[in-house]
């Protein structure tokens, strides 16, 4: 459970000093969020675990020798389920009273294939599920609705595909034959890989010279059974890519 959270701000255009105290784990370090303009970039995901998110990274692993491009780094693999371009220091408040209310669902992702999805001239290898589950789409609807009572979304076109990025600036063989508009599923893995989905984090994303950087802000457990309970925690870690 919770001990304690302090949370100081120093204007708008200064810093968010977050210091979390978690039973489980005791004192975790500090995590420091520069803003930009006053405004901050975030999001939802689903979580792996270390094993987990190793795991995902081999499903793909015969295909670094065949495409090139940049490989996520393993602490930065997830799953996103929404992104929130523009968050004011005000409004983090009312977001984290949020996403306390839902009753976080159970989530199991059977994931069963690497997709390549053209950006541009690149493109980027997913690890995806052939379809989102009933209860990831009902979450993601949960979400959506709460954050549009907000002001803080303003609705999404484009229909949820669940997916876990592997690779950035990926290029195929010239001769592959995949078109450049649609995305292709490059292979079905023979062993699909079901993922019973433990932790859903608010993450704040920053840009620094060194590559982009995360730092979760809060993480919430989702049940894995029908009688186990969620609960809250606020790791505040960095990553870098």
């Amino acid at each position: 459970m919770l001990r304690s959270l302090t949370l100081r701000g120093r204007g708008l255009l200064g810093k968010l000093v977050f210091s979390f105290f978690v039973a489980e784990q005791g004192a975790s370090q500090p995590g420091t969020i520069e803003k930009m303009q006053g405004t901050m970039r975030l999001f939802f995901a689903l979580w792996p675990s270390p094993e987990e998110q190793i795991l995902f990274l081999e499903a793909a692993r015969d295909f670094r020798e065949i495409l090139s491009g940049r490989w996520i780094a393993r602490e930065r693999i997830h799953l996103t389920l929404l992104f929130l371009p523009s968050v004011e220091e005000g409004q983090l408040g009312p977001l984290f009273s949020l996403v306390e209310r839902p009753r976080l669902p159970g989530v199991v992702l059977r994931l069963d294939r690497l997709v390549f999805q053209p950006a541009g001239k690149e493109g980027l290898l997913w690890l995806a599920p052939a379809a989102a589950s009933r209860s990831l789409e009902d979450l993601v609807e949960e979400l959506q609705a709460g954050l549009i009572a907000l002001g803080l979304f303003a609705g999404e076109r484009r229909p949820f595909s669940p997916h876990i990025t592997l690779a950035r600036r990926v290029l195929l063989p010239r001769r592959s034959g995949v078109g450049r508009r649609r995305p292709v599923v490059l292979h079905h893995l023979p062993r699909p890989i079901d993922w019973p989905v433990r932790e859903m984090a608010l993450v704040c994303s920053e840009s620094s010279p060194e590559g982009s950087r995360y730092t979760a802000l809060a993480s919430w457990a989702l049940p894995v059974s029908a009688e186990t309970n969620s609960s809250c925690f606020f790791p505040g870690k960095f990553v870098r890519e």
